[in-house]
């Protein structure tokens, strides 16, 4: 193979000009998926405090610890939505796609999750 006609100089340049457009795209992008991964922490950390002000363990007799489940379902499902936004602005529509369609049946049943805690808390 004779590599003497082969100009680097232009590859790299092409491969500057293509890194100097998708840089801020990809560093706003690592921005989102750190913010979406703290805030799913700030949740986590949140719903357990809650959910033991509550005393849900004590109060359901439960082998189970709940308390850490919710929090722990919570967290994921957060983290979910910020990789639902990570691949969004790097204009994946697949991939958000297919995660949105994850996500679709669990918002459209939030409401019924949300008036059985309150109804359970209450009783």
């Amino acid at each position: 193979m004779d590599f003497s006609s082969f100009d680097t100089g232009s590859i790299l340049e092409t491969l500057w000009a293509t890194m100097d457009q998708l840089l801020p795209s990809i560093l706003i992008a690592v921005g989102i998926l750190v913010i979406g991964w703290f805030v799913a922490l700030l949740i986590r950390a949140g719903s357990r405090r809650i959910l033991g002000k509550f005393s849900v363990n004590q109060r359901f007799h439960s082998e189970i610890n709940l308390e850490s489940g919710i929090s722990t379902g919570l967290y994921y499902f957060t983290l979910l939505v910020s990789l639902i936004a990570f691949f969004n602005s790097l204009q994946l529509e697949q991939v958000s796609s297919s995660l949105q369609t994850l996500i679709d049946p669990v918002v459209a049943f939030l409401p019924k999750i949300i008036a059985g805690a309150v109804i359970l808390v209450l009783a």
